[in-house]
């Protein structure tokens, strides 16, 4: 007898829509109807953010062969454990930031986790043609370069009505379009 794995069976993934979220468990396992499913318990940090902060922080202090190693550690003990990740061409910072990115992008895939890190290092945005971005949301940023579409914008309501809350910065004037 196969030792099942997951709440579904086969013909049940069958059935899913394509990027179906099954990241998390629905309340008690139940699949089936939302009164009782939709009661989960969403964590706000997963272990694995926290490993990848601690394997970039490891890479700032002690240089980027350590952070390298702790990457690679990472990856073949929980994610390739056929011991089969390597990561042999990342010699510098800017290198393994990148393939940070790349493991981060995976494991947070629809998370939302990634985009403190674009706007922290700077990271440029890209989203080209023939992706599954929607036309109006293919904006792109320039390398080294925070946009101001990416600032979370507080409204003036919540400024008046809460001492504690400073007003957004006047960024008008900031941001030169250019034909690109």
């Amino acid at each position: 007898k196969k030792e099942r794995l997951s709440l579904l069976d086969e013909e049940a993934w069958k059935q899913l829509p394509a990027y179906a979220n099954i990241k998390f468990r629905p309340a008690k396992g139940i699949i089936t109807d939302t009164q009782e499913g939709q009661f989960i318990s969403l964590p706000l940090m997963r272990m694995e953010e926290m490993v990848f902060i601690d394997i970039e922080a490891t890479a700032h202090l002690d240089g980027v062969a350590a952070g390298v190693t702790a990457l690679k550690d990472f990856m073949n003990t929980y994610r390739y454990t056929d011991n089969s990740y390597q990561a042999n061409n990342v010699t510098t910072m800017e290198d393994f930031i990148k393939e940070l990115m790349v493991q981060k992008r995976i494991e947070f895939w629809g998370e939302g986790i990634t985009y403190f890190d674009y706007k922290r290092l700077a990271l440029q945005i890209r989203r080209k043609d023939n992706t599954n971005y929607e036309p109006s949301a293919r904006i792109n940023s320039k390398e080294g370069y925070v946009c101001p579409w990416m600032n979370f914008f507080i409204l003036e309501y919540e400024t008046h009505n809460n001492v504690a809350c400073k007003p957004n910065p006047d960024t008008s004037g900031s941001l030169t379009v250019t034909n690109q």
